[in-house]
């Protein structure tokens, strides 16, 4: 019957491998016999679910620890060649990357961005991608507005449509945020090796219910997150927020929300920080395994990135400046009728008297979408213009 048993557990690599295998060769009664104490008695049936281990003896648990290499093997390592880079001087496959940036800072938007220039082997941020099949793990948007800025990106960059089955989209919105479970799936579905990056959108949902805070909580998300990305092979982002607060006078590395293990743990980090020009961030990255990038600005132009070699990127914004472009700043919200309804190219020109730029407009107008506080309907003719209103509110 043992023997039958182990056949189960036979694979080394096989997490109860050891600890099974020793708990058949070391069953309770015989243990209890063998070493001086009572038995169980056969009526006794309260504790039969507990095992009864040996208790100076340690049950090894999970896979067998790597052997020790001494200098040949170290020799033999070091000849072979590098994994694959994802993102060039940035990123390899099998290692893991941080997103960080403020709230609606544009993260998502970077990151679908991200997943279809590497589907297409396009530069992502000025960074050199190298193509291979992606999956996007979307927890945060509902699966119409997910597609809807998958594809505008796309048009965009402009993705060729004969790489477009190089990204395979997984809406999670109100499913199973359980990395163990996420897993489980990919394994069974036979895809847990189709794909050279994994995305993670956004980090928070699946970490719901631990202590940002907390180190050991922390760590303890964020090693499902190294198991998926080793189970998988495939190189491993997600994003993460910056704490509030301006972030102009905080070191790239500190400006993460949560326990300093966000800094220390990816193998590389991309922080999006404001900067004084309206609708720029300043990218600077942090890598273990590559030579440092130097820092860019980069530019939102709805619904892509651009680079902006104009610009300085120590130019942050500042809390000074924060406070007079907040005191500047229209919301085009407020510009709707309270009642009845507006023709878009209208509430555009009432924008554009109040200094909106046209990109501003289309990045406003974008999130009121997104956070369903307008709504709109087509009318006939040319160019099927577009009547907005505010949102009932129920």
């Amino acid at each position: 019957m043992n023997d039958r048993i182990k056949y189960a557990y036979q694979d080394p690599n096989d997490d109860l491998h050891d600890m099974m295998n020793w708990i058949i060769d070391n069953p309770p009664d015989q243990w209890c016999k063998e070493n001086g104490f009572a038995a169980t008695e056969q009526d006794d049936q309260s504790h039969d679910h507990v095992p009864k281990f040996a208790p100076t003896e340690s049950v090894p648990v999970g896979k067998p620890l790597p052997e020790r290499w001494n200098w040949d093997r170290i020799l033999e390592e070091r000849a072979k060649p590098p994994p694959p880079e994802i993102l060039a001087g940035l990123l390899h496959q099998g290692c893991r990357m941080s997103v960080e940036g403020s709230s609606k800072a544009g993260k998502t938007w970077s990151l679908i961005n991200l997943a279809l220039c590497v589907a297409s082997g396009q530069p992502w941020l000025g960074v050199e991608t190298f193509r291979c099949k992606v999956l996007y793990m979307d927890f945060e948007l509902k699966p119409w507005f997910g597609t809807f800025r998958l594809t505008e990106v796309g048009k965009a960059l402009p993705v060729p449509l004969e790489r477009a089955d190089n990204l395979v989209y997984w809406p999670l919105r109100g499913s199973c945020y359980d990395f163990d479970v996420l897993l489980s799936d990919l394994v069974i579905s036979g895809e847990s090796q189709d794909y050279g990056l994994i995305i993670v959108d956004p980090y928070y949902k699946a970490a719901a219910g631990i202590d940002e805070n907390s180190a050991g909580d922390v760590l303890q998300i964020l090693s499902k997150i190294e198991q998926f990305s080793e189970k998988t092979g495939a190189a491993f982002v997600y994003a993460h927020h910056f704490s509030k607060g301006n972030k102009a006078d905080v070191d790239a590395m500190d400006r993460a929300s949560g326990s300093g293990v966000f800094s220390r743990d990816p193998d590389s980090k991309v922080m999006l920080t404001n900067h004084q020009e309206e609708d720029c961030l300043t990218m600077e990255a942090k890598q273990r395994n590559c030579a440092p990038l130097e820092n860019r600005v980069v530019e939102w132009d709805f619904p892509a990135f651009k680079i902006r070699d104009d610009l300085d990127p120590d130019d942050l914004l500042t809390i000074s400046a924060s406070k007079m472009k907040k005191a500047q700043k229209t919301n085009i919200f407020d510009l709707l009728p309270v009642i009845g309804e507006i023709l878009r190219s209208n509430w555009e020109e009432i924008a554009r008297e109040k200094g909106i730029k046209p990109k501003t407009f289309q990045r406003q107008l974008t999130q009121l979408v997104d956070d369903e506080k307008i709504a709109s309907r087509e009318l006939p003719g040319k160019g099927s213009p577009k009547m907005f209103r505010r949102a009932q509110i129920i």
